[in-house]
């Protein structure tokens, strides 16, 4: 697949709801089937493809994250994306649908508040 093939993000089903938990440690997803998930601030900042986290990775460092890591704020991208902000600095995060959906299989959820 050719890096500017944004084939894999068609079809995806598209969000219902996304919004940040009251204590900031989660983002809550409903997807318009109606699944749900909650996913923890340090597992989303661990899957973060920033620049600065992915040179990171490609240096063959782990990213750190702290135990207590928040999330700031989060915003839509266009209208398949959201940009998590995290109180470590960390502003760019893009997630798109797709990348959401695929790592909220991968993660046991949490309940949200």
């Amino acid at each position: 697949m050719a890096d500017n093939d944004h084939s894999r993000y068609r079809n995806v089903d598209p969000l219902s709801v996304i919004r940040l938990a009251s204590e900031q440690l989660s983002l809550w997803i409903v997807w318009r089937d109606q699944a749900e998930r909650a996913l923890m601030a340090q597992f989303l900042r661990s899957k973060c493809r920033s620049s600065d986290s992915i040179h990171t990775r490609i240096e063959g460092s782990s990213v750190s994250i702290f135990s207590d890591l928040m999330i700031e704020r989060i915003e839509l991208v266009g209208s398949s994306s959201s940009n998590v902000s995290f109180l470590d600095a960390e502003d760019r995060g893009i997630y798109p649908w797709a990348l959401l959906r695929a790592i909220a299989k991968k993660h046991p959820s949490v309940k949200s508040n």
